[in-house]
């Protein structure tokens, strides 16, 4: 009878992602590890005991004596893969991405620090995104400052920056509230404030940190972006492609392709110039995709600089929101409409990536 982890070894290298054999890497290794940890925690039915990470390239692996089980990570794709006990002896079953299953495992959380009262009053805008009030951020939170524009930071504030500053996070931003109760001189003070309150505080992202104001077009999109970013999923860009070569600044980090969709959790984005309107590419583009499946959708308005006329601008808006009704989308009446001029653009696309709260 063969050696059961050389058999393991070799049953999962017939798998046709094998290819080159790499070492993984010491990031690879290491979220291998809490997600290993965090199985064996909360599904000890199937991995009752702590066992030790094995290695053999391009495999790491944990085998469980008790139930027969093998829990690996591919280093090669970065899949999750088990093999044995409930999921049989003859192939190993694929169950998700590393980076998928470690956001689960780290559980990351958009961390609200403020005064009590300013928090309050984000907490509808916040409502069914994965968020902590209060606390020590993880390493993998974001934190999100809350300000009040008619208030200015608070003591609090300065002891929330102070606590975070050092800490590794994923991303940060500042929230400002009740923006529509003061001028615009008033709101840049206290946008100055808190910057300077970040500075004080040693955080070194006070300068360059995004500010989302509470009357910002699509805020729910540009909060959603703070969370952690899943693998696999792509943000598809539709259009004309003269108009769809001016996103390509914009979506500079993004995982991103043109059309069609492939998965479920694709993003879809149709882009539009403001200064063209909808081309007939733009209606065979839509022709084509009615019907599939998809997780977001929004109309990207690019070329809104060269088109400073705003009413020109829904114009467009209008005409193209006309062709997706004509076009039977389900959601061409309320679908999101973001500009290229907009605050905080790239977080917004980016939060279309993201699974619907």
């Amino acid at each position: 009878m063969k050696n059961p982890i050389k058999q393991f070894i070799l049953l999962f290298c017939t798998l046709i992602f094998v290819g080159s054999i790499n070492v993984a890497s010491a990031d690879t290794a290491g979220d291998a590890e809490i997600l290993f940890n965090w199985a064996e925690n909360n599904y000890s039915q199937y991995f009752p005991s702590h066992q030790v990470t094995q290695s053999s390239a391009p495999w790491l692996f944990r085998f469980y004596p008790e139930t027969n089980t093998y829990a690996g990570v591919n280093t090669t794709d970065n899949g999750v893969y088990v093999l044995g006990g409930t999921w049989g002896n003859v192939n190993p079953t694929y169950i998700d991405s590393l980076p998928n299953l470690l956001l689960t495992a780290i559980n990351a959380a958009i961390v609200v620090l403020g005064h009590p009262e300013h928090v309050t009053a984000a907490k509808p805008l916040l409502a069914g995104l994965p968020v902590q009030y209060g606390g020590t951020p993880k390493p993998a939170d974001t934190v999100l400052f809350v300000v009040s524009a008619q208030d200015g930071p608070m003591p609090q504030t300065r002891l929330d920056a102070e606590a975070v500053a050092l800490l590794p996070r994923a991303m940060d931003a500042i929230l400002v509230t009740r923006t529509a109760d003061v001028d615009a001189e008033l709101l840049q003070l206290v946008i100055v404030e808190i910057r300077e309150v970040l500075e004080q505080a040693g955080d070194p992202r006070w300068s360059a940190m995004p500010l989302i104001k509470e009357t910002d077009p699509n805020i729910r999109l540009t909060l959603r972006g703070l969370q952690p970013l899943p693998t696999g999923r792509a943000l598809v860009v539709l259009g004309q492609s003269s108009a769809v070569d001016l996103t390509t600044p914009l979506l500079a980090g993004l995982p991103s392709r043109l059309g069609p969709p492939s998965i479920v959790g694709d993003g879809l984005l149709f882009v539009v110039s403001a200064q063209d309107g909808p081309m007939p590419q733009t209606r065979q583009q839509i022709e084509a995709i009615v019907g599939s499946p998809h997780a977001a959708d929004a109309i990207f308005l690019v070329n809104a600089k060269a088109q400073p006329d705003r009413e020109l601008q829904e114009l467009v808006i209008v005409e193209m929101r006309d062709l997706l009704g004509a076009m039977s989308e389900p959601h061409w009446d309320s679908m999101p409409v973001l500009r290229d001029t907009d605050p905080n653009v790239g977080l917004t696309l980016r939060g279309l990536l993201l699974p619907a709260p």
